[in-house]
């Protein structure tokens, strides 16, 4: 179902369900602020529009979820289609965004994730999607249920995702995962966030979108809702304290009152990319061993990409390298691949023929090898030996006393992933890290 200009702007729901004066949003609360606007009568039904779909889907996951206010995925084609948000959209989500109705995410991914939006949370009271029981939706809304189901079966979490949010769901987890989501609760229990100075830092913050995702961040810490996430593709886990930001980070330790540390290794995916060296052909052992040397010797994103981004950040340069290996990039069209497939060829054509079949498949073997060594392997390991770790990715999270054991682990697991290579390893403070 479509709309277009052509539509009489009639309202889309029932502007008598609520009384005007109610503190939170109501269909009468959002005409009323919109009427204020420069939109144009038809803009102002197709922003009503876009906010009940939000609120809608937010209404489906309260009755079944229990949740409610998340971001919901909504994909330009489905708003140009279903909702009539077509070329004016960039000035209607502003002045949504302006009048403090909506949040946006603008991050997305082609082909997992799009944009995505919220309501404001100082609009949002219990009693505010209760107004949906009565409204009739247009056909799109099961639309978008459907497209926000579909996205969470198809992302990195699908076939699990979620399933450890409460004992009750771990049953249901493969054994091997069951026991790192076990793993992963007990130790995440045993974190302490200084609240008050996180609090403090919430009320300081003035951009809405970081604003309302600390506050999420600290919610699910108080109420110990952790978030432990498996990808079912490459056993990569995610949990409360990878998806936190800097910010608390810093605030944390652990219950005994330990500093913690994080341990990571130097240039982790280059040096994954070894393993992609078939180790039963001649020329294949004799570049991989160039290519470990090269490692040891060489910062490899400082080495192929400074030389283009003279001023860039570490953090630019490693994306250059990077992105378009893990992306849609042609790799014939970037230079810096081409002076990498100078020095490496064996190992260019490996990531080529990779990206031929499916864009991902490099970067889903990498963060294949990557959880391997990190989460089946070295936390696992740690655990078993009762020492108390988290696993963020490509690095783990110990208390400082035990520094010398992971890092003893780490280059077990390395040695035995890459043949004998084991990368040099950083520690630093957790509050020193960035995001």
């Amino acid at each position: 179902m479509g709309y277009t200009t052509s539509h009489t702007p009639t309202s889309l729901i029932s502007l008598s369900c609520l009384n005007t004066s109610t503190p939170y949003l109501t269909p009468t609360l959002l005409s009323s602020i919109l009427s204020c606007s420069s939109l144009s009568a038809t803009d102002q039904y197709i922003s009503i529009q876009f906010v009940s779909v939000i609120a809608y889907f937010n209404f489906f996951l309260k009755q079944s979820q229990h949740r409610y206010n998340r971001y919901v995925n909504l994909a330009f084609n489905f708003l140009l289609r279903n909702v009539g948000l077509g070329g004016d959209r960039h000035k209607i989500i502003q002045i949504l965004e302006d009048s403090k109705i909506i949040i946006t995410n603008h991050k997305y991914s082609v082909g997992r994730f799009c944009k995505s939006y919220r309501i404001n949370p100082d609009l949002i009271r219990n009693e505010t999607f209760e107004w949906m029981k009565d409204i009739k939706m247009p056909v799109c809304v099961d639309k978008v249920k459907r497209f926000n189901v579909f996205l969470r079966k198809t992302s990195p979490m699908e076939k699990v995702r979620e399933l450890c949010e409460n004992n009750k769901n771990w049953d249901k987890l493969p054994p091997n995962l069951r026991v790192i989501a076990e793993h992963y609760a007990k130790n995440l229990d045993k974190l302490r966030l200084n609240e008050e100075k996180a609090r403090e830092i919430i009320a300081s913050e003035k951009n809405l979108h970081k604003k309302f995702n600390l506050q999420d961040s600290l919610d699910d810490y108080l109420n110990k809702r952790w978030r432990i996430n498996f990808d079912a593709r490459t056993g990569r886990a995610y949990n409360w304290l990878s998806s936190t930001s800097k910010r608390l980070r810093e605030l944390l330790t652990h219950e005994d009152g330990s500093k913690l540390v994080q341990i990571d290794a130097h240039q982790c995916q280059p040096t994954l990319l070894a393993t992609f060296y078939d180790k039963s052909i001649i020329e294949h052992i004799e570049e991989r061993g160039k290519y470990l040397e090269f490692l040891s010797a060489n910062d490899i994103y400082e080495y192929f990409v400074r030389p283009y981004k003279q001023k860039a950040s570490r953090k630019t340069i490693k994306k250059a390298l990077l992105t378009p290996i893990f992306g849609w990039s042609a790799l014939e069209e970037v230079p810096i691949f081409k002076d990498f497939e100078r020095e490496f060829p064996i190992l260019a054509y490996i990531i080529s023929s990779k990206k031929d079949v499916h864009h991902r498949n490099v970067a889903l073997a990498l963060q294949k090898a990557e959880a391997d060594i990190f989460i089946q392997g070295v936390f696992q390991r740690l655990c078993e030996k009762k020492i108390w770790c988290l696993s963020v990715h490509d690095a783990v999270v110990v208390r400082k006393a035990d520094e010398f054991e992971a890092q003893m682990r780490i280059m077990d697991f390395f040695e035995k992933a890459t043949g004998g290579y084991i990368p040099s390893l950083k520690t630093e403070p957790i509050e020193h890290v960035a995001d």
